[in-house]
């Protein structure tokens, strides 16, 4: 293991970089923090392992299996790089993943301008957790984002995203799928089962799913609320419920 004291080493400053996402873009690489999430990611996917000073002997198992470079950080150093208040003290490096061509044969899960990291990486992780991995982003954050990766808890390992500045390319890619669209004014979501590759499209936070998306989905279903007290439902819960239901309903 190598020690790094100088918040002006150049392997410091390029881990700064990955917390942005030009930098992610200039090395196409990003951070993966937390010692759940680092512990449990495959090994292969570890170009660089970064213990804090003070976590080595809680990592100790960890590190006696890597084949890359480990290195060892002073706390101060180590603050520079993390993106948490709190952090376990693990940092990896690893390299972004090209995206394969959305599948003909699965189902796919359709994010339409999807902000939030929090949110974005909570979906992630819930659409895998129910054998979805095919996922199509549109305009929306990061995914390499560090929070989207540490909320997507190693969904993000497992799932195939690819990126579209805007939906008109949408249509052709899902030309053999049933697009479906959650939205509020649509039919009870339980009244429908699907029996054919579906595609279903999850709408921002603020503003549900775009004109540009909604003009091409086949179907509009919606999560009934019995209480009547609450207007919504958090995207991430939206996309969890619907894709259990769907995923239950038919076997993948």
């Amino acid at each position: 293991m190598d020690k790094l004291s100088s918040a002006k080493n150049p392997i410091v400053s390029k881990l700064r970089a990955l917390k942005s996402k030009e930098g992610r873009d200039e090395f196409d690489e990003y951070l993966v923090e937390g010692g759940i999430i680092v512990t449990d990611m495959p090994k292969k996917m570890i170009k660089q392992l970064f213990v804090r000073e003070d976590s080595i002997q809680k990592y100790q198992t960890l590190i006696d299996t890597m084949t890359s470079d480990v290195y060892v950080l002073k706390d101060s150093i180590f603050k520079v790089i993390s993106d948490t208040e709190t952090s376990s003290g693990i940092v990896a490096v690893a390299a972004r993943k090209i995206p394969t061509d959305i599948s003909h044969l699965r189902p796919v899960i359709v994010l339409d301008e999807i902000r939030d990291a929090g949110n974005m990486g909570t979906i992630i992780r819930s659409v895998v957790a129910f054998g979805v991995y095919d996922i199509i982003a549109i305009n929306c954050v990061d995914h390499y984002n560090p929070k989207v990766v540490r909320a997507s808890m190693g969904g993000i390992f497992h799932s195939n995203i690819v990126n579209l500045c805007d939906s008109k390319k949408l249509k052709k890619i899902l030309n053999d799928h049933l697009i479906i669209g959650l939205d509020s004014r649509g039919s009870n979501i339980y009244d429908f089962n699907p029996d054919c590759n579906w595609a279903l499209i999850i709408g921002s936070e603020a503003h549900g799913i775009s004109s540009e998306a909604r003009s091409i989905v086949d179907k509009l279903l919606a999560i009934p609320m019995l209480s009547g007290k609450i207007e919504s439902l958090n995207a991430a819960v939206s996309a969890a419920i619907a894709t259990s239901w769907f995923c239950n309903s038919k076997i993948i």
